[in-house]
């Protein structure tokens, strides 16, 4: 989940969303899975590398 915000405007409570969704969410459903899991498993995070594309819109969007 990614939301937009300028750094002046990034609060505790902005900061509890992105993290209870990005980071606690998937934590908390591994744990419901790892019970279920066979041995030997494995589970894999699948992510994006959209972070490494340069995009000026994200920048005009934080630096206003």
């Amino acid at each position: 989940m990614t939301k937009f915000r300028p750094l002046l405007d990034v609060d505790e409570a902005f900061i509890n969303e992105t993290m209870d969704i990005n980071v606690k969410g998937s934590l908390f459903a591994v744990q419901k899975a790892v019970p279920l899991m066979p041995a030997n498993s494995s589970i894999v995070f699948n992510t994006s590398i959209q972070q490494s594309n340069g995009n000026a819109w994200f920048w005009y969007l934080c630096c206003l």
